[in-house]
């Protein structure tokens, strides 16, 4: 456990928060520049974490989520027809049941 903690510091004393993730680099190096055609383009050093990466990580969640909770809605109203079928069947049967006279038993 001490190993551990005496660890942290050194695996993470590397790592810097900048304006687009967290890089190895305390400032964000980026070059900007106009190519022939006069489109701006920027040049940027990759980061260990994106933060835009992040974002669509957690957006894709949320959909595959919502995806989830879509589909067993859907599940429970199929249950909830069949039952409400069966209910209908049941009371039907108990309807006829009860306008066919019975017969005694021996």
């Amino acid at each position: 456990m001490r190993a551990f903690i005496f660890a942290l510091p050194l695996v993470f004393g590397a790592c810097y928060l900048n304006e687009r993730g967290i890089s190895s680099t305390y400032y964000n190096d980026c070059k900007a520049y106009y190519d022939a055609a006069g489109i701006y383009h920027e040049g940027c050093e990759l980061n260990i974490i994106e933060f835009s990466d992040a974002k669509k990580l957690v957006n894709a969640k949320k959909t595959a989520v919502q995806q989830e909770l879509e589909r067993a809605n859907q599940e429970r109203a199929k249950d909830e027809a069949a039952i409400d079928k069966l209910e209908e069947d049941f009371q039907k049967e108990e309807e006829q049941a009860k306008k066919e006279p019975q017969e005694p038993k021996n």
